[in-house]
């Protein structure tokens, strides 16, 4: 990351994955998952076009090995990165997101909630640095990260999200505050590239004294930026949904948590939003945003979108 100069961005294009070359030793794309994946369990009333009853394996990242220079702990950019990760039950998709930031960050920190699975001891035995918060929302879980990492620049990034070949090799001037990076939605490994899910960009990359996160909104958290915002082309990988019952579940707590921000706001809800809302959002994602150009997966992308409307609206209307 040069402190001089412009942002050279790698093109995001979809490429098949490829044998690695020591060009590119940090990470790499293997075409077989090195530990198989399990669906969830899927409730027997759904069609199975929905893509509920299995689950394709997901690209699995490998890490270089331990003796390797990538695995030094320092980025070969002139200023201090740090990738904070929130975490909470994360076991399953951690390693992975860990082991795409090897040898790309200086630091990795990782701010677990509260888990009660192995989520801490793979987290330290990757070699990050772990603090530990109760949950209470996003927004305050990602604000107590930014103002705990020590790099002069940060990468926010999930647990079920990884940083890309193309990211791991952009370059950083000094021209912004932040930068925004595309998005690939993933559903049972499928990418999404119609529905509204692409390129689906966030503002992630960030100088950490020119930026915090807004209180106010504890779901979908939003990014203050002291200055201005770049556009990188370098997309982050997300591997969101495995199964439709995964994605139902975290659309079910992102509506649920919605509403109860939007009641502490004074906000209320009736019958017109219950009914209506839900489903212009299946209409706008499947049919004006062209999902159904990704076949099934855009179906239950859409589902999915309008199932966490209908839980967000129907819960504000029986608090209202």
């Amino acid at each position: 990351m040069p402190c001089a100069g412009s942002i050279a961005s790698s093109s995001s294009r979809n490429r098949r994955p490829r044998r690695c070359s020591r060009r590119c030793a940090p990470i790499c794309t293997s075409r077989e998952p090195t530990t198989p994946r399990t669906a969830c369990p899927s409730a027997s009333w759904w069609p199975r076009w929905a893509g509920a009853r299995s689950s394709p394996a997901i690209p699995r990242i490998i890490p270089p090995p331990i003796s390797s220079p990538a695995c030094a702990g320092s980025s070969r950019y002139s200023v201090r990165l740090s990738a904070t990760v929130i975490a909470q039950d994360e076991e399953r998709d951690l390693p992975d997101c860990l082991a795409s930031l090897r040898g790309f960050c200086d630091e990795v920190l990782v701010v677990d909630g509260g888990s009660r699975d192995r989520t801490r001891e793979i987290a330290r035995a990757a070699g990050a640095r772990v603090l530990e918060r109760p949950f209470d929302d996003f927004a305050r879980q990602h604000e107590f990260a930014r103002t705990e990492a020590r790099g002069e620049w940060v990468l926010s990034i999930d647990a079920d999200e990884r940083a890309s070949l193309e990211l791991t090799r952009a370059e950083l001037g000094g021209a912004h505050a932040a930068y925004s990076l595309p998005f690939k939605n993933h559903y049972r490994g499928v990418w999404m590239r119609h529905g509204g899910f692409w390129p689906d960009r966030h503002v992630r990359l960030f100088r950490r004294d020119a930026c915090r996160y807004d209180l106010s909104r504890p779901v979908h958290e939003k990014l203050l930026v002291d200055g201005s915002i770049g556009d990188l082309d370098s997309p982050i990988l997300h591997y969101t949904y495995a199964s439709l019952d995964d994605c139902l579940g975290k659309m079910g707590r992102y509506g649920e948590r919605a509403a109860l921000a939007l009641h502490a706001a004074g906000r209320r809800a009736g019958a017109w939003d219950v009914a209506a809302r839900p489903l212009w959002r299946f209409l706008r994602s499947y049919f004006f945003q062209l999902g159904f150009l990704d076949g099934p997966a855009g179906a239950a992308m859409a589902w999915g979108k309008a199932f966490e409307a209908w839980v967000k609206y129907a819960r504000l209307w029986e608090l209202s």
